[in-house]
């Protein structure tokens, strides 16, 4: 069941700055909106779902515990593909990788120290692939510590559902009269938003073994 929960912010400026750098409140304008996205997607990666959207992490499949390797490198090349035998394979098609950038770097020394003849790890324009799936990144994700789960393996459109109420967009809203008589202009920008996990068997998780 998709719930409806606010998510939003509210920046006070002066009338004075608003009409005298115009530009300023686009930049302001930008700046929110980026921050409503930064706060949703902590959310959907570790909300609890209580008063707030249902994280991925902890929610989805258990997929598989690895310890490190001989080089202390915390993910593993042999984990990532013993994780890929994890999921069913009708989700292969639609499947990628979600991580955090410093968990990468952890999977790519772990490539370099093996000197694997055929790179695990690979960079086609701006895309990372690891055995040969898209790579996506959230700097929300885990850390690569010994209990945690850094890294998920799935077709995530089909595990996981977001429900925007009042379509998708973003909404701004410029608040010129509750603080008029202190020449204060209250930007607000908000959305109405849930996310569920639908198919938990869609996606499945690499842990590090805690000891």
């Amino acid at each position: 069941t998709l719930s409806a929960f606010m998510a939003g912010q509210a920046e006070d400026i002066s009338w004075e700055l608003a009409q005298d750098v115009p530009v300023f409140q686009q930049f302001l304008v930008d700046d929110m909106v980026t921050a409503q996205q930064l706060f949703e997607e902590a959310w959907y990666m570790t909300g609890t779902g209580t008063g707030q959207p249902q994280g991925l992490i902890g929610n989805v499949g258990a997929g598989i515990t690895a310890e490190p390797d001989s080089s202390g490198n915390l993910v593993t090349i042999a984990g990532t593909l013993d994780l890929l035998g994890k999921l069913n394979a009708v989700y292969h098609p639609g499947a990628s990788w979600l991580m955090s950038r410093p968990t990468s770097i952890i999977i790519r020394k772990a490539q370099v120290g093996a000197n694997l003849f055929n790179p695990a790890w690979t960079r086609v324009g701006t895309q990372d692939f690891l055995h040969g799936y898209p790579v996506y990144y959230s700097q929300f994700a885990p850390a690569a510590t010994r209990g945690n789960t850094p890294v998920l393996f799935g077709d995530f459109k089909r595990a996981y559902v977001i429900g925007d109420r009042g379509g998708s967009g973003i909404n701004v809203k410029v608040l010129d009269q509750p603080k008029a008589t202190q020449g204060i202009l209250t930007l607000l920008t908000y959305r109405r938003t849930d996310g569920r996990v639908r198919l938990a068997e869609a996606c499945q998780g690499y842990t590090i073994a805690a000891s």
